[in-house]
């Protein structure tokens, strides 16, 4: 491509993922009150259909990403944007388990179709040594605008207006199409490989053990995503004498820090053996992150026990930055760049799958076993990053040419 095409894609690329993260902190900041209070659907109900659906659209990135191999990424981009935006407004109509449990797969499904396709969008349009960083940056720029979704989110709650939760949501499905106006505008067009080089590395990805190896072993460290949605919460209430609102805080916390601090992270890493060190970094943080969250409960005063937890917030943040670096990095140094489309779609099946069962796991463990459950999340994290090195070494050696893999 061009350099003018590639600064267009650029710049579509992160008006994308503003306007979307937008939409995406204001709803996630409103729908169990919308749902619970506007909806009339029970905690359980609610709970049950949530978790059917989000399993259930697991299974649309893989073949979303095949697709994508033959047509290129943006038509399957568009397409996706617009589904979403219905599914978004289908949540103004819910009034079953089954109803929410299917617009709940539609969404999720397209919602991790999306991401492994936005991955593919940047393989395909971008320089290897700046993916990651155009990656990167648009994270920076998700969490800049989902922090400022979140505080528009937090004041319907408080009006609790029925008027505004639904504009709330209306707002919400505007941005996925706003979103697939900017991937038409940032259009890729169809890859110009041989047709049957193409054909022949169909079903590719599946076929690729080291690499699913690798992407399934990485998404345990998305876990740390659940540690401060889920955990930390629970683990403020019911374990420690810190203030409560402490848990919201350290939301705020972790926004700021990722925006300011997630490119620079990314940018250090630009082959597979600093992937997989960074991969090291990131699980040796998580986990001592969880020994001093456990270290907390056992403190009486509430000022040193909000201090530690702000320790122990800030180790997380950092192990989250470098999850998210070495994940990139190693989906797009591993792939088979004739069918990019389908490993990112493995990629995002994993860490979505990673991200759905996370806050039930996290919940669990420090709602039954309050600090315990810190101790046994930590050596999980150090675990998952043992295999990384051995396995990355095995899915290079599988391709024609290692070395334009691995990188400088």
């Amino acid at each position: 491509m061009t350099a003018a095409s590639t600064r267009t894609v650029t710049r579509m690329f992160l008006c994308g993922r503003a306007v979307t993260s937008l939409g995406d902190g204001m709803w996630f900041t409103i729908w169990a009150l919308y749902l619970i209070n506007q909806r009339g659907f029970s905690p359980a109900t609610m709970g049950t259909a949530l978790g059917i659906g989000g399993i259930l659209g697991l299974f649309a990135a893989t073949p979303a990403g095949r697709y994508a191999d033959k047509v290129g990424p943006s038509l399957p981009l568009v397409a996706l944007g617009l589904v979403q935006a219905l599914a978004a407004l289908g949540y103004l109509v819910v009034d079953s388990a089954w109803s929410l449990a299917l617009i709940t797969a539609v969404f999720t499904g397209a919602d991790s179709a999306s991401t492994g396709l936005r991955i593919a969008l940047v393989s395909a349009a971008i320089e290897p040594d700046e993916r990651a960083k155009l990656l990167a940056r648009g994270r920076s720029t998700q969490h800049a605008t989902y922090a400022l979704g979140a505080g528009i989110g937090a004041v319907i709650v408080a009006t609790r207006s029925a008027g505004l939760y639904e504009a709330a949501v209306v707002a919400n499905a505007v941005t996925f199409v706003v979103a697939a106006l900017f991937a038409i505008r940032g259009w890729v067009p169809k890859p110009a490989a041989d047709p049957e080089a193409v054909k022949a590395a169909a079903g590719r990805a599946l076929n690729d053990v080291p690499f699913m190896a690798v992407m399934a072993t990485t998404a345990v460290l998305g876990l740390c995503m659940a540690m401060l949605s889920t955990g930390l919460p629970l683990w403020v209430q019911r374990g420690t004498q810190a203030p409560l609102w402490l848990a919201p805080a350290a939301v705020v916390l972790s926004c700021v820090v990722i925006a300011a601090a997630q490119v620079r992270v990314t940018s250090r890493v630009r082959n597979v053996p600093g992937a997989v060190q960074i991969a090291r970094y990131s699980g040796l943080a998580l986990a001592v992150s969880c020994l001093v969250f456990a270290a907390a409960g056992r403190l009486h005063s509430p000022v040193l026990a909000a201090s530690i937890i702000v320790g122990a917030v800030l180790l997380q943040v950092i192990g989250e930055l470098c999850y998210v670096a070495s994940r990139w990095e190693l989906s797009l140094r591993l792939m088979d760049p004739l069918a990019r489309g389908q490993y990112q779609g493995i990629a995002a099946t994993a860490e979505a799958a990673v991200l759905a069962v996370g806050p039930a796991l996290i919940a669990v463990l420090i709602g039954t076993f309050g600090a315990g459950g810190w101790l046994l999340l930590a050596p999980a994290f150090l675990l998952a990053t043992v295999p990384v090195a051995w396995l990355s070494r095995r899915a290079v050696n599988r391709r024609p040419t290692p070395a334009s893999y691995v990188g400088a």
